[in-house]
């Protein structure tokens, strides 16, 4: 298709959304006068007026793909399908039935005054396509100043990095195999962080080291130092550091008391009362266990820097944390549980792990909702999947850890395998799932021990306030292909939008909602 049939394919879908929304604001107007007051709920109408202010958004930036040089049939589907929803929200604001107070139908005219502002830009820029095809770049530099004039502000854009399964110390060459890796990990970090967008936090969900000895933790302070301080180069901003224990973080020891409670704790998830035990009594024989297996972990992550300063670390169990920071106007939280608590000696432990109450209960002795209700987006971290949990610990971590909507997104590892699945339940939000890929792994070997398939892989997490105050995610995923020299967009475990290297934005849930009337825009 050439570029002016394809540029006024682009002029049919904005005058056809030009016209919805003449009718949107003539039944707006019909609303306001005529529909009683109490008939409708407020929730409804200013979730319909979030959406409508969000598609806009969508639809402007979509929209200024038309100012290239010529315009791809791709970009045309991507416009139709914005636009499509935009005509869906407004459609839905029209006929839902549901109510509203004064002050919301204000909101809601005001949110349709601010659709014509927009809506007038759009519909004459689309004439200008329809007249003349693909305008040159003085008319492409007015349509970019009359769509920022008219578009309410956006909040801060943040960037997190989600590593997993690192294994320092795994082989006595991983330092040289590692070295070969590193410069290319570096390479893309520039890619994906620089001075507009610098790296705010790295979430680590375990299996930092191989076998949790001293030397190791060594080793991987000095990886951490190089990571931390070409980000801070790059960027100008130092990011913080938070992490949860995996299953290689924990020392074995030797000795007979220790292997008689790592041999009970395989069976732990059945046993009642060596359950009741370990949860009560920190000096049974499995706690205390579990204390040495920790014990250097324990000590590094106490000692370690790079943490933000609100960082509560009396969990229940080694490792486990509560963590806010706030980036640009965006106040993060961040809990880290540790899932590998019994996972201190040989044998299968999947679907036998343990959650705990307890575990929440100590971070927050006040409640967690109060601490939810001051953030604007908050994560989980944890090593293991939920699928690794015991029957009766799946249940506490659904009602008591990961309710739907607390989180906007549960991290972790361990599979090295990349994966990315959200569970939606009788209209709830949906809580969704990040299995991050292992940084780096060695995943099969020769019975000479020379051949490798070594598995790199990591993960980008952009958040983003939208012009009504909610907030939004989206994820860069990363691997090392086997087909390529460089690492890649991971396409093989992530749908990602067409001819992007990353998802499309996800909506959170916080328990803070805040209006965008109350946001002062960011400079």
């Amino acid at each position: 298709m050439a570029a002016s049939s394809e540029a006024r394919l682009c002029a049919r879908f904005i005058l056809n959304f030009t016209e919805y929304a003449i009718n949107v604001n003539y039944r707006v107007d019909t609303w306001d006068s005529t529909a009683p007051r109490g008939s409708r709920t407020p929730t409804d109408v200013n979730g319909m007026r979030q959406m409508l202010l969000k598609e806009m958004h969508r639809a402007f930036h979509l929209t200024r793909l038309l100012t290239a040089a010529g315009v791809r049939e791709t970009s045309v589907r991507v416009v139709l399908s914005a636009l499509n929803k935009v005509h869906n929200s407004l459609r839905d604001v029209c006929y839902r039935e549901a109510s509203s107070t004064d002050q919301d139908f204000a909101n809601l005219r005001k949110a349709a005054s601010e659709a014509d502002k927009l809506l007038s830009v759009l519909d004459a820029y689309a004439h200008d396509i329809a007249d003349f095809g693909v305008p040159q770049t003085a008319e492409s530099q007015r349509f970019e100043h009359d769509m920022a004039r008219a578009t309410p502000p956006l909040g801060s854009r943040v960037r997190l990095l989600h590593l997993s399964d690192f294994h320092v110390g795994a082989t006595e060459d991983h330092g040289t195999l590692w070295s070969n890796m590193k410069g290319e990990f570096f390479e893309d970090l520039d890619y994906l962080f620089d001075q507009q967008n610098p790296c705010h936090a790295i979430l680590f969900t375990g299996d930092l080291v191989f076998k949790g000895t001293a030397n190791n933790f060594n080793k991987l302070d000095s990886e951490l130092d190089s990571l931390i301080g070409h980000l801070e180069a790059r960027t100008g901003v130092s990011p913080f550091l938070l992490a949860v224990p995996g299953n290689h973080d924990v020392l074995w020891r030797t000795d007979k008391k220790y292997k008689n409670a790592a041999r009970d704790s395989l069976e732990a998830h059945a046993a009642e009362n060596l359950l009741r035990e370990f949860w009560d009594n920190a000096e049974s024989q499995l706690g205390h266990a579990v204390e040495l297996a920790f014990a250097n972990y324990r000590k590094w992550w106490q000692e370690r820097g790079n943490k933000p300063r609100d960082c509560t670390m009396d969990g229940k169990l080694p490792g486990e944390f509560a963590a806010t920071f706030t980036a640009g106007d965006l106040k993060i939280g961040v809990v880290g549980l540790n899932t590998t608590t019994v996972q201190i000696g040989e044998g299968d432990y999947e679907e036998k792990l343990l959650m705990h109450p307890k575990q929440i209960g100590a971070l927050f002795p006040n409640g967690i909702h109060k601490w939810c209700a001051d953030l604007d987006i908050s994560f989980l971290m944890t090593h293991h999947g939920e699928s690794w949990l015991c029957n009766d610990a799946k249940d506490v971590f659904r009602t008591e850890v990961y309710p739907e909507g607390r989180f906007a997104l549960h991290l972790h590892g361990h599979l090295h395998e990349a994966h990315f699945w959200g569970k939606e339940s009788g209209g709830a939000p949906p809580r969704r799932y990040l299995q991050g890929p292992s940084l780096f792994g060695l995943e099969k070997w020769t019975a000479s021990g020379n051949q490798r398939n070594r598995i790199h892989g990591f993960v980008a997490i952009e958040i983003q306030r939208l012009p009504d105050g909610s907030v939004c995610f989206r994820l860069f995923p990363r691997k090392k292909h086997d087909e390529f020299q460089h690492v890649v967009a991971n396409l093989d475990d992530f749908y990602l939008l067409k001819g992007a290297d990353y998802t499309d934005w996800l909506s959170c849930h916080p328990r803070k909602a805040l209006s965008a009337e109350t946001r002062q825009p960011t400079p």
